[in-house]
């Protein structure tokens, strides 16, 4: 949510002439696009397929999403903080991957939502979350979509981490998308 844009920023300040458009599709979705030349390139969770080339940029990890009047203390124990709330959850068809995440990280930790909604994106789960429906886990780098509106407590632990990385094809490695992918190679070099 917000490497993407500053590299995109950086990709158009260098080929002004170049179109991109951006959408909001889950990892599994731009995988699929990427194998019927559908996308040039994706911002997706690690790993990917081995017929692509992948480049990690970032990480990310679950949290606990709550309304404002709800305290959850960083560090606490996260399954008796969600126990007595009721929950908004991603569909599964929508962002599989998450979903897939979270349900495991809910089995292993033995917690069993009381899912009172479920949205198609990200961005209504925390909205309904602001709303005071309920809590959700959702990444915590979804922060930036509504702050100040709720409160986003990181969940620790390596089950509730993930790297997310650029994908692209080796194939379709010219061009502008050899552009993009030079001013990515060079963004991850600077962050090392």
């Amino acid at each position: 949510m917000s490497i993407a844009p500053r590299l995109i920023a950086r990709f158009r300040a260098d080929h002004p002439n170049v179109g991109v458009t951006m959408n909001d599709f889950s990892s599994h979705e731009q995988v699929e696009l990427l194998r019927r030349d559908a996308l040039d390139l994706g911002f997706v969770r690690l790993p990917v397929p081995a017929e692509f080339e992948a480049l990690p940029l970032a990480s990310d990890q679950l949290a606990i999403a709550s309304p404002a009047r709800i305290e959850i203390r960083a560090g606490g124990d996260p399954v008796q903080a969600l126990a007595d709330h009721d929950f908004v959850a991603l569909r599964d068809g929508r962002g599989p991957g998450l979903s897939a995440q979270i349900r495991d990280w809910c089995r292993a930790s033995d917690f069993h939502p009381k899912i009172v909604q479920e949205a198609d994106d990200i961005q209504t789960v925390l909205a309904l979350v602001a709303a005071g429906l309920g809590c959700a886990i959702v990444p915590a780098s979804s922060s930036a979509l509504l702050p100040g509106r709720l409160t986003l407590t990181p969940i620790a632990g390596e089950a509730a981490r993930w790297t997310v990385g650029a994908v692209w094809k080796s194939s379709r490695n010219f061009g502008a998308l050899a552009g993009l992918v030079r001013i990515l190679r060079a963004a991850e070099e600077a962050e090392t």
